[in-house]
């Protein structure tokens, strides 16, 4: 597993950046998936403070519309991940005490939760579990928060907390992919189960699957912040422990709100959609220059002023614009080389149903890097004899 726009690195001590993510493993029937990728500021403490953005992404599979009183269920995974065999003075030994916590919609009841098996790779210690907890990470039949984690053995907010021993779900270094096979610079992949949500659905409304940003979790290195781990490195002649908490925010100023990642992943209706069937074109470019700006466009028939549109690149929704005089638009910036698949869905608002546009094909290369202009892919020579 080497894809880097998925891959997130756990680093100890000295620095941090981690990029959590869910990617679906088997999905309940009839079900829609929703992508939904973030930006996320997270800090680490230890020798020295620091925080550091990273993206996030987020992938629910759940039924799209559910009726009044039915017993349901929508699954969630955290993404492949991997952490650093080193990073400047500190050697990695693990991570352990890692958690994601998601908040308990609204508009149903909750029936249970379960780690699906044989989802997880390359995790050992407390094998992980799913638990109701209050805003004050206890165990508890009311809570309104889900965790995932090794029998609530985290970092903080828990009657089980530490962040001077390793406990929970371990992550042993392996220095290997999610596949076994050696990784060429020595880091280390692993993947957290996935759980499955049963609920049942209230009388009306929507229900939507959401991360814990609630109250004080909304804070940067806020013990309940949605996702935290346990890292422990070798430094400066001793063990060095680093607690590590995430937020979706776009900046580290704690007065800033948090992004779409606080937001629904994902929409389930109560009820037949009403309104009036729609139609989704998009317009984007057959080809562009990565790192430059492009427009993509969709255009809603019948025309309406009400609702939005998520723009989806490579089945990761990468922003949202509203829907004027039935069109939509959105700059983008395509950072990799190749062919790239965009869609547009319109979320609808009510009046008018959902609708998902034909996939278009962008293919990226050239760009700049610095203020050197890179060749086209199709230009690239290769020496004689290679």
């Amino acid at each position: 597993m080497t894809d880097r726009s998925v891959r997130r690195y756990l680093t100890p001590v000295c620095a941090t950046a981690i990029s959590a993510g869910i990617v679906l493993s088997g999905s309940p029937a009839s079900a829609a998936t929703t992508t939904t990728g973030f930006n996320a500021w997270c800090q680490a403490v230890s020798v020295l403070t620091v925080n550091q953005a990273a993206q996030h992404i987020f992938t629910v599979d759940a039924p799209a519309q559910v009726n009044p009183g039915e017993t349901f269920r929508y699954r969630i995974q955290p993404a492949p991940a991997a952490y650093p065999n080193k990073q400047s003075i500190a050697t990695t030994t693990n991570v352990s005490r890692l958690k994601m916590d998601y908040q308990l919609p609204d508009n149903a009841t909750f029936v249970g939760a379960e780690v699906v098996p044989d989802t997880g790779v390359n995790l050992t210690g407390t094998p992980a579990n799913v638990l109701r907890v209050n805003e004050n990470g206890d165990p508890d039949p009311d809570g309104t928060i889900l965790r995932l984690s090794g029998d609530n053995e985290v970092i903080g907010n828990s009657p089980k907390a530490n962040k001077a021993s390793v406990g929970g779900i371990l992550v042993p270094k392996t220095q290997k992919n999610l596949d076994g096979t050696p990784t060429a610079d020595l880091s280390t992949w692993f993947r957290l189960p996935a759980i499955d949500v049963t609920l049942t659905a209230g009388a009306s409304g929507d229900i939507t699957p959401k991360l814990r940003t609630g109250g004080t979790a909304a804070n940067i290195g806020d013990e309940g912040n949605y996702n935290t781990f346990l890292a422990l490195a070798f430094a400066l002649n001793a063990n060095q422990w680093a607690p590590t908490r995430c937020i979706p925010k776009d900046t580290q100023d704690d007065a800033a709100p948090v992004n779409r990642g606080g937001g629904p992943l994902a929409t389930i209706a109560i009820g037949e959609h009403t309104g009036n069937v729609t139609n989704t074109a998009l317009t984007a470019p057959t080809k562009a220059k990565a790192g430059d700006t492009v427009t993509l466009s969709a255009s809603i028939t019948p025309a309406t002023s009400g609702g939005n549109v998520a723009f989806v690149v490579d089945s990761i929704q990468v922003g949202e614009a509203p829907v004027v005089d039935g069109t939509a638009t959105f700059d983008y910036k395509f950072a990799q080389w190749g062919d790239h698949k965009v869609t547009a869905r319109y979320i609808g608002d009510g009046a008018h149903r959902p609708s998902l546009s034909d996939e278009s094909t962008v293919t990226v290369d050239g760009g700049t890097f610095g203020s050197v202009e890179l060749p086209p892919l199709g230009s690239l020579q290769l020496p004689s004899g290679s």
